[in-house]
């Protein structure tokens, strides 16, 4: 495959397609760069933070950041939803009764779905099969074209029932090279190709970026196919 290639128009023609763990969404802090977007997204309950990071000071950093910048922090659950730049943003974990731990953990993580146009994609962060399964329950809007598996291709998540609900067409792993945890696991990717998903792993492809105007899909590797 020629990944310097646009995809068909149809995604369902041919195909394969990064993780972030979204508890902090949209927006990459520095010292040398402005807040590059309307809303800092928190996660969970109450105050939205575990106690552990708003102890720490990248958490301050970006608080700071925030209000010198006059960027609102928005603290959403699932079944928030907003528009942002053209796209459509449904939250989808963890829900509004979720009490996050005194210490970061997987599912704290914020997972949406991005719709723009007819093409979606769904950013699971490191969601474990306990949170895909009351996205389930919940009937969160789970369906996309592209989905970034959940905790690096883990076995701790994507489970059958979640990927029948998502039908992706592609599926992209973030994993290190060589990594001490063995991501992805053998059986995730026997399930995900069992579902007929096109897969895109981060320590083979290396970096993967996926470009859409709502109805082509373009998908392009740093390593070549």
């Amino acid at each position: 495959m020629n990944t310097n290639t646009p995809f068909p128009s149809s995604p369902e023609a041919a195909g394969r397609p990064e993780r972030t763990h979204l508890r902090l969404g949209f927006v990459a802090l520095s010292d040398a760069a402005p807040l590059a977007a309307a809303k800092i997204l928190e996660f969970g309950h109450g105050h939205g933070l575990t106690l552990e990071l708003c102890r720490q000071p990248s958490w301050a950093a970006v608080r700071d950041k925030a209000r010198a910048e006059k960027v609102k922090i928005s603290r959403l659950s699932s079944g928030s939803s907003f528009d942002f730049g053209g796209a459509r943003i449904d939250v989808i974990s963890p829900p509004a009764d979720y009490l996050p731990a005194s210490s970061p953990m997987n599912n704290d993580s914020l997972g949406i779905r991005i719709t723009y146009g007819r093409r979606s994609l769904l950013l699971t962060g490191d969601m474990e099969k306990p949170m895909e399964r009351r996205a389930l329950m919940d009937g969160q809007p789970l369906r996309a074209d592209i989905i970034k598996v959940g905790h690096h291709g883990s076995n701790t998540s994507s489970i059958d029932p979640f990927l029948d609900a998502v039908s992706p067409v592609f599926a992209v792993i973030s994993d290190g090279f060589e990594n001490s945890f063995r991501h992805p696991h053998p059986k995730v990717l026997e399930r995900l190709s069992a579902h007929r998903a096109g897969i895109l792993r981060t320590d083979r492809d290396g970096l993967v970026t996926i470009r859409t105007d709502g109805r082509r899909i373009s998908i392009e590797t740093f390593l070549p196919r």
